[in-house]
């Protein structure tokens, strides 16, 4: 008889995954909040890039503008950080040759800091001057005529997609949690 009790848990335990007794007084469906992609994210940009000092690879920290929400739950914060980097970089040259820069969106982060791929491509081109005038004019002194640099002032406005879906490991109830937790973490100052 002890026999069977032992295999009869052992069956109950294969066969109910933790989560299912976990949530079996709420009722409640323990599913991960899933960020869609596509989910439109927007970005300030906290680093400056200029096409005359910035370099391909240069890290670029962008902040959430808004908060992102799935189905009424917070996910990823105002504020939190979002990293881009530089793909491409112009340098304004002789001849009236413009600048250009080339940016490209990494990632966020959600309020339990899981790693979300975002994307974006970004390039802007300086003025070039067309020459024809200045060689009229001037002769070989035009080339040292160059075009305009680029540059892109913090506080410049992006926005970025989810890339793929992304699951956050946590159902709302729980994410609903750590924000309230974080939030009340925050308003306590020491005297």
């Amino acid at each position: 008889m002890r026999k069977f009790a032992v295999m009869a848990w052992c069956f109950l335990i294969l066969v109910f995954p933790a989560s299912v007794w976990a949530n079996a007084d709420t009722g409640e469906s323990a599913e991960n909040v899933v960020l869609p992609a596509g989910t439109d994210i927007a970005l300030d940009l906290s680093t400056p890039v200029h096409s005359k000092r910035s370099r391909v690879g240069d890290m670029l920290i962008l902040k959430v503008r808004e908060d992102v929400r799935v189905d009424g739950t917070l996910v990823v914060q105002k504020g939190a950080t979002a990293l881009a980097y530089v793909t491409d970089i112009k340098r304004a040259g002789p001849w009236g040759k413009g600048g250009g820069i080339k940016i490209k969106a990494a990632c966020t982060w959600s309020v339990n800091d899981v790693k979300i791929p975002i994307a974006f491509d970004f390039s802007q081109k300086g003025d070039g001057h067309k020459m024809l005038f200045p060689v009229v004019l001037f002769g070989l002194y035009a080339g040292y005529i160059t075009g305009e640099q680029v540059a892109i002032p913090p506080g410049s406005k992006f926005t970025a997609k989810v890339a793929e879906d992304t699951n956050l490991l946590l159902p709302a109830r729980d994410l609903h949690e750590l924000v309230l937790k974080k939030s009340d973490n925050s308003s306590i100052r020491p005297q």
